[in-house]
């Protein structure tokens, strides 16, 4: 990706002013935003809105994921849509501010109104109770887990693993029943995660979270257990951290770290949890994908097969 190459948003097209936030974290902020074509070249449709994910990038590491996102999402796009993955309109490029030097590098999508990230369903925080009201229903979780198995087979179709599943980065239109799957900068080909992951720890296995990755042998297993602990949240309504506080404050206040609690508690939790889910058939589909050894956790083809999504 050629930075000179990309061409720079025009702020007086974008109303920046009135877009809403559907996600923010450090570098990373996601709009609807609505563009007014007011002194663009690039062919759109005036008034459409679109979602903006918003990249700073400040260092060689960020702009390698963001070139790594924008090449995979090509390849991905480049000769068959799939209904699972955000379709990429364009890329641009903004200053962050006037005052600030760095780039913002910004994913155009055309698809995805109307979607709320999965997070909005699982975090149950009390500041936040009546935006995150609403609960996942059954037939809801079924179908979006049915969607996502669907949507990470043609990934690894392509060659290619997600890395980082999880509620941030699926997007559920509750009108359509549709999800799509965002974020591809921890993405990377399968047999190639000889290298530490820019991925969410919470959600890492953990062959991967606890052991050189230079020993790892088989990667495509990463998403499964990812897909696993996703589905626990979305059944719990609460996201991981949420739940070893409330099971486990003591964690915390001894400044023991998630990942140190999961390496020393982690049948006991998800055992627990998972039995939360009244669905047996989503029980033992949550176990298949929670396997601590790879190679006696489920592969994607397998979990399509599964009972639990007839």
């Amino acid at each position: 990706m050629d930075p000179a190459k990309i061409a720079l948003l025009c702020e007086s097209e974008w109303d920046f002013a009135n877009a809403k936030t559907l996600y923010s974290a450090c570098d990373t902020h996601v709009y609807l935003i609505q563009w007014n074509g007011d002194c663009s070249d690039w062919q759109a449709e005036t008034n459409q809105w679109y979602v903006i994910k918003q990249v700073k990038v400040s260092r060689m590491d960020q702009f390698e994921s963001t070139t790594r996102e924008w090449n995979i999402l090509n390849n991905i796009n480049d000769k068959t849509e799939h209904s699972g993955i955000a379709t990429l309109r364009t890329i641009l490029r903004r200053r962050h501010s006037s005052t600030n030097p760095f780039w913002c590098y910004c994913f155009v999508f055309n698809d995805l109104p109307n979607h709320k990230p999965l997070l909005h369903y699982c975090l149950q925080d009390t500041t936040l109770a009546e935006y995150y009201s609403d609960r996942l229903n059954e037939e809801e979780i079924k179908s979006i887990v049915k969607q996502l198995v669907r949507t990470l087979v043609f990934l690894q179709s392509k060659n290619y693993i997600h890395g980082d599943i999880k509620p941030a980065n699926i997007l559920y239109n509750r009108t359509t029943g549709k999800m799509k799957l965002i974020d591809f900068g921890a993405s990377f080909e399968i047999g190639t995660a000889k290298s530490e992951l820019v991925s969410t720890h919470e959600y890492l296995p953990y062959e991967v979270a606890f052991y050189d990755l230079s020993c790892l042998q088989d990667d495509s297993k990463i998403d499964v257990w990812s897909l696993g602990v996703t589905i626990v949240e979305m059944y719990c309504g609460k996201i991981i951290r949420q739940l070893i506080v409330r099971e486990r404050p003591f964690v915390f206040r001894r400044f023991i770290s998630l990942n140190e609690f999961l390496k020393h508690h982690p049948v006991e939790f998800f055992r627990h949890h998972n039995e939360q889910i009244q669905n047996p058939y989503a029980q033992s589909f949550v176990k298949r994908c929670l396997q601590f050894l790879p190679h006696q956790r489920a592969n994607l083809e397998e979990l399509l097969k599964h009972p639990y999504l007839k």
